[in-house]
């Protein structure tokens, strides 16, 4: 065969490691979206103690809380508790007595969802789909 005519051909990567490597990407990507929509495992742990005041309500049975009670603080607001039976309700089910803390309505939020709303799957598909 003459060398003029001869076409020489690029080398390219292999078939296989060509439709892996998306494959690996949206793995990566479904892995860490699944593990920052985790939670940490106590609650507890997002509380501080503070020092109570004069007037505040327990938020567990609505009554005046003493010098001798609690208030945590969680996101910047105080929500104070009785020391004993209110103190071990709130710890068991905080999420139940602070739903009262956070405004209620259409487009009111304390703080945004950040639970994951597509399923790791369909975030994996959907990243294969837009690399391929």
């Amino acid at each position: 065969m003459d060398t003029d005519i001869r076409v020489r051909r690029k080398r390219t990567s292999s078939r296989a490691s060509a439709l892996l490597g998306p494959f690996a990407l949206a793995g990566f990507i479904a892995v860490s979206h699944a593990l920052l929509g985790q939670e940490s495992g106590r609650e507890t742990a997002k509380y501080r103690v503070l020092e109570p005041r004069a007037g505040e309500i327990c938020i567990v049975c609505d009554k005046a809380i003493g010098p001798k009670d609690r208030v945590y603080e969680f996101e910047g607001q105080r929500v104070p508790v009785h020391v004993g039976a209110c103190d071990t309700a709130f710890l068991r089910n905080p999420g139940h007595y602070l739903a009262r803390l956070k405004p209620r309505g259409a487009f009111l939020s304390a703080e945004p969802n950040l639970a994951p709303h597509v399923g790791w799957g369909w975030c994996a598909f959907g990243i294969y789909v837009l690399l391929g």
